[in-house]
């Protein structure tokens, strides 16, 4: 889980540790395709993403990261925030990310908290920027990433989603049973060294396999 603070400094030396690892990165458009072909994701398998990219307003630190990763055949999930004006430039390179095997997924239209809006104002963040980016890249998105993290504890999240297949928050989401949207976690990187980066995801994926698996 990425921010523009994280920077492109560290989003090399990211790559270089997930190259060194030999992981494959992936996209939540990705595992669905593998659930829906009654596979499972490869061991080496990770989702790297990027929160708050705007489609009114791209901060220059975003496309240096993303390229980092890009033009080394890494890919990203995108986390879109879908508040007008919608600049079309903006909306092209969104579609040439996914040309290229990235995601964008919603990060709603106004990244509010949440679990603090009327029901009319929280069906609107999370249906409306469904219908929002399905209109922008003639086809519409997998993944809804909740801002802030918010919103698990609010039964209402769920049923305004049900046109995802994935709801992302930070941590605590672990569903991922019976018929979608399935609930997942995600951390954030560790600030100085990468490698504890990619110690945090494997010690991320062995406690939450545990979790899942029957006893």
């Amino acid at each position: 889980m990425l921010h523009s603070a994280y920077g492109p400094g560290r989003m090399q030396q990211l790559a270089d540790e997930i190259i060194a690892r030999g992981w494959k990165t992936v996209t939540y458009r990705d595992i669905l395709n593998d659930l829906r072909a009654g596979e499972c994701p490869d061991e080496n398998a990770v989702i790297v993403s990027i929160d708050d990219l705007g489609t009114n307003w791209l901060r220059p630190d975003f496309v240096t990261m993303i390229r980092v990763f890009t033009d080394q055949g890494l890919k990203v999930v995108v986390g879109a925030v879908v508040r007008e004006p919608q600049a079309s430039f903006i909306w092209d390179y969104m579609n040439q990310l996914e040309e290229m095997g990235s995601e964008v997924a919603s990060h709603t239209i106004n990244h509010y908290q949440l679990s603090a809006l009327t029901d009319a104002a929280l069906e609107e963040e999370i249906a409306g920027s469904y219908t929002i980016i399905c209109n922008h890249l003639g086809h519409c998105p997998t993944t809804l990433i909740l801002p802030f993290g918010d919103g698990l504890d609010d039964p209402r999240v769920v049923v305004f989603s049900d046109d995802y297949a994935f709801i992302v928050s930070i941590t605590g989401g672990q569903t991922f049973t019976g018929a979608p949207p399935f609930v997942l976690g995600r951390i954030p990187p560790n600030n100085e060294d990468q490698a504890i980066t990619a110690r945090l995801l494997e010690r991320f994926y062995e406690l939450n396999s545990r979790a899942l698996s029957p006893e």
